[in-house]
């Protein structure tokens, strides 16, 4: 009887195809002092209500809360996810949370809220008062232009530290 080594290679690829987990809200917290980055799901309920809840959680952790708009599909949103790592970047980022909202996951949800006028050139960030209501300073992509971090540190540091928000909720 002749045995194949092959098996444990297909088992590997059904579990590496398998359906995976995805966590609460909760759990797809980030913190990566100095700054936060959740990511929320439609699935979750509305949006109005998380982006109550989480700049209520910036607040109370002190750190300044933005949307960031973004999409499986960009390239750059994927650099801008990777590079949070540099050193550069994690400078600018400094004091934030970040609330990751994909376009094409909440399409049509985001116009109650008026987030669909900043959606049309990703990556975007737009700030939040301590409401979670928009307080329409935003930057986008256009800002910095090339994937570098060198590039995108300056002008993101900049919007960060000089984006109007409320330190509390009313």
């Amino acid at each position: 009887m002749r045995t194949s080594s092959a098996w444990p290679i297909v088992l590997l690829l059904g579990a590496a195809c398998a359906p995976q987990h995805e966590p609460t809200a909760e759990g797809r917290i980030t913190s990566m002092r100095p700054f936060t980055v959740v990511e929320l799901r439609p699935s979750d309920g509305s949006l109005v209500d998380q982006l109550n809840r989480e700049a209520a959680r910036a607040i109370a952790w002190q750190q300044r809360p933005f949307v960031e708009l973004t999409s499986r599909w960009c390239d750059q949103c994927h650099w801008l996810d990777y590079g949070l790592r540099d050193p550069q970047l994690s400078e600018a980022f400094s004091g934030t949370y970040i609330i990751r909202l994909d376009v094409d996951r909440w399409n049509a949800r985001m116009s109650r809220t008026g987030l669909d006028y900043y959606a049309r050139i990703i990556p975007a960030f737009v700030a939040l008062d301590g409401a979670g209501n928009l307080t329409r300073d935003w930057i986008d992509v256009r800002s910095w232009r090339l994937s570098t971090p060198d590039f995108a540190a300056g002008p993101l540091r900049e919007f960060f530290q000089s984006a109007a928000f409320a330190t509390a909720a009313p």
